[in-house]
């Protein structure tokens, strides 16, 4: 997923993917007409479906090139650029975690890609 992002790419059947191996490996069943998916604040997955069109994506693709790292800056440049994406799995209040929960994950980089596709294991 976060190759995707790092390519400005909203390719939200790999954030599916994601939830559904999560779940699948751990046994855990859930009604996909309850999962809902956003990125940044447009809902890309709700009721079992996938809502994109054209337009949509262009939102979303510009949503995350606003938001993506300068390829020219090298070391660690802090910024508060970040991308939002919110799985609500249509848990109750109840659940083990009501609050929901908050994953931090870091800009992959031009090197760290380049690095990464430029060899075979």
């Amino acid at each position: 997923m976060k190759t995707a992002v790092y390519g400005n790419d909203p390719n939200v059947g790999r954030i599916l993917s994601a939830v559904g191996d999560y779940l699948g490996s751990r046994d855990i069943s859930l009604d996909s007409r309850k999962l809902s998916i956003f990125i940044g604040n447009e809902m890309v997955f709700h009721e079992g479906a996938f809502h994109l069109d054209k337009t949509k994506e262009e939102i979303l693709s510009g949503y995350l090139k606003e938001r993506s790292q300068n390829p020219r800056v090298t070391g660690y440049p802090q910024h508060d650029r970040c991308v939002h994406i919110k799985i609500d799995l249509g848990e109750s209040e109840n659940s083990a975690s009501p609050g929901g929960v908050h994953v931090y994950a870091s800009d992959l980089g031009h090197e760290y890609v380049h690095e990464n596709a430029d060899y075979r294991s």
